[in-house]
């Protein structure tokens, strides 16, 4: 398969259901062998319906009723895929939008097995392009988080191309109408935004990643539909999520959240009611939230906002109770860190282990890579929950 083309891909949609459309679609192709981009597509795509949430995508009724249908573009996008890899951050989410499209169309499609930068890195994009020394700033804009996917599966290593995707009918390479949005200006950077883009996911559980993935996207607009309800209630079935794990989860996510709010030291009454909308549309009992105006603990060593960590070994508290590491971990998030699933030379600066001694397979690499350990005992006293003895 060497020379397969790789096409990484984002969409931007009215929504998550079956009854949702495309809105925008990017298209970067890259050459497998030297990773360098072939070439580019990108267009605003007519819904034929609402637009959707404008608060995430930032695009408006009037901008999309210029821009071609799905129709129009299908034989380039068709073109495009045909024998090629299939890339996205999020693949099941984009390959399931672009899927529905072409079910519409008659149009069958073998998408092959594809590449998932969000299965590879464990992070949200956002925070992933920051390790590569630049930041999202076009987050939820097709071309700028295709381009962001691109960037991040050049610099991983642990990945190979597979199966290519396989498209019906393709015709000879052909052009069509497209319509970029730079001409409409840039949508105004909400609050909401700002902190679901510092938030940390608050696992290193992969089935986690996808469900919280799929949360950042709804939760925009501070409400969740019926029709995303539904939608986060069939992701949680079908990664094998339990009740009370979510119910967990979507506190440790607005603990993230929080984290990310009071970052610059201030929360102001539009940012107060804010926190609580997402509180209620996470069904987060006021009771049950800390004082949002109230300070997290700094930390007592220098771990910056966005330190990926990793956790291995039992951990035991101090009344000897076993500590899980999905605690843990959202512990970490909650102070603005990463938990990550893998100790590697690129994506991990922190291991903590049940004892710094700890021999185990990640402790040897940690050590091999140079990254520091500390005992769980340790890590608690740098972020603040515990003090010295």
């Amino acid at each position: 398969m060497t020379g397969m083309p790789l096409s990484v891909i984002d969409c931007e949609t009215t929504g998550l259901g079956r009854y949702d459309r495309i809105i925008e679609l990017a298209i970067v192709t890259l050459d497998s062998n030297s990773g360098e981009v072939i070439e580019e597509f990108e267009t605003l795509v007519n819904p034929e319906r609402d637009v959707g949430s404008v608060q995430l995508h930032g695009i408006t009724a009037e901008m999309s009723v210029l821009a071609p249908t799905f129709a129009e573009i299908a034989p380039v996008v068709v073109a495009r895929l045909h024998e090629s890899t299939v890339v996205a951050h999020n693949l099941r989410f984009d390959v399931r939008m672009l899927q529905q499209e072409f079910q519409r169309l008659g149009r069958l499609v073998q998408w092959g097995s594809g590449l998932c930068t969000l299965r590879l890195t464990g992070l949200k994009l956002g925070h992933a392009v920051r390790e590569l020394g630049f930041e999202l700033n076009d987050h939820h804009r097709a071309l700028s988080d295709a381009r962001a996917a691109a960037a991040i599966l050049r610099s991983l290593d642990e990945w190979e191309i597979s199966d290519p995707c396989k498209v019906e009918g393709v015709a000879r390479r052909e052009a069509c109408r497209t319509l970029r949005r730079d001409a409409f200006g840039t949508p105004i950077d909400r609050p909401l935004r700002r902190w679901i883009r510092s938030a940390c996911i608050p696992s290193s559980d992969e089935a986690c990643v996808e469900y919280f993935e799929l949360l950042d996207h709804t939760l925009a607009d501070l409400t969740l539909s019926e029709d995303e309800h539904h939608e986060l209630e069939e992701c949680r079935l079908r990664v094998g999520l339990q009740p009370r794990q979510v119910k967990s989860m979507h506190m440790a996510y607005f603990e993230s959240l929080r984290t990310a709010a009071v970052a610059d030291g201030v929360v102001t009454p539009l940012e107060r009611t804010l926190l609580e909308s997402v509180a209620r549309s996470l069904g987060i009992d006021a009771s049950e939230i800390p004082a949002v105006l109230e300070r997290l603990p700094p930390t007592s060593l220098d771990l910056a906002t966005g330190t990926r960590v990793c956790f291995t070994g039992s951990a035991i508290d101090e009344d000897g109770q076993e500590i899980a590491r999905e605690a843990l971990e959202r512990l970490a998030a909650s102070r603005g860190l990463q938990p990550v699933s893998s100790v590697t030379k690129k994506r991990c600066n922190l291991l903590v282990a049940a004892d710094r001694a700890s021999q185990s397979g990640k402790a040897r690499k940690a050590r091999e890579y140079e990254i520091p350990v500390v005992s769980v005992e340790e890590f608690l006293r740098m972020i603040g929950v515990a003090k010295e003895a």
